[in-house]
């Protein structure tokens, strides 16, 4: 479980709640809490699923100009040639994979004749190494966790836990009219604060 599940307290939850709500009463009365979340985790999982492929028009299509500009600083990090472009072939996830989302801030900011909101989500994902439809694709895996074996990654099972935590901020402008391009939700940021493999038993 992520340290932040501990480290932000029930009364922390509340108040983004509260802030939600106010985003919902002042810009957004069709807002709602579930559905939103429920829409982040599939935005969460393809761009993961975007950034793995190193697909970056479609990326551009879903992300801020200054968050399109960090993912590709991200992904080119992320593709190096090394026991890193390995680590980042386990980043295989679908929306039931995601196990908590945890709602650190909502903001609201205003700026000259723009009127902006923000919401940071904490998602962490889990999927079991063997957690495929197709033979070809847990041998795949399974050759994949060899070789990071090899690489110096500790395990001791077959089939272990890849575990992803991800920071994720959503932004909107409420000043725009919803477009294909424009007025929507998109992401500002997006980080992989962790991805490794743990042990299951």
């Amino acid at each position: 479980m992520p340290l932040l599940v501990y480290v932000y307290s029930p009364f922390h939850s509340v108040i983004q709640k509260l802030n939600l709500w106010r985003l919902k009463l002042l810009w957004d009365w069709h807002l709602n809490e579930a559905q939103f979340l429920e829409n982040a985790k599939r935005a969460v999982v393809l761009v993961t699923k975007l950034v793995s492929e190193q697909s970056e028009q479609r990326l551009k299509k879903c992300t801020t100009p200054m968050g399109y500009k960090m993912l590709l600083d991200d992904m080119g990090k992320l593709h190096m040639p090394n026991a890193q472009d390995l680590t980042k072939r386990l980043l295989r996830f679908e929306k039931h994979h995601i196990r908590r989302t945890i709602l650190l801030k909502v903001q609201q900011l205003s700026h000259y004749q723009h009127k902006f909101a923000y919401v940071d989500i904490i998602f962490l994902a889990c999927r079991r190494a063997n957690d495929f439809k197709s033979l070809s694709e847990v041998e795949e895996m399974s050759q994949l966790i060899k070789r990071l074996i090899r690489k110096g990654k500790p395990t001791v099972v077959s089939c272990p836990v890849v575990l992803a935590e991800f920071f994720v901020r959503f932004r909107r402008d409420y000043s725009i009219a919803p477009t294909d391009r424009t007025g929507k939700w998109l992401i500002s940021t997006y980080k992989i604060i962790k991805l490794d493999m743990v042990n299951y038993n």
